[in-house]
């Protein structure tokens, strides 16, 4: 079996600017890392660095 491979993911607020960034080997609970990483409630998006399916998330 081959080790996981590590996906980089940035993430913007509705405005387009880029407040954080981070990595994960899969992206199951997208929710749960967004809220550990952001403190403020509203939608941001949430792109693969590397092409991919944009994610809008919600945090309340």
């Amino acid at each position: 079996m081959g080790s996981p491979s590590v996906s980089n993911y940035n993430v913007f607020d509705m405005q387009g600017r880029l407040i954080a960034r981070f990595s994960d080997t899969e992206l199951v609970n997208i929710q749960v890392k967004m809220t550990a990483l952001v403190k403020r409630p509203g939608s941001y998006l949430v792109k693969p660095q590397e092409g991919g399916r944009i994610f809008r998330i919600v945090i309340k």
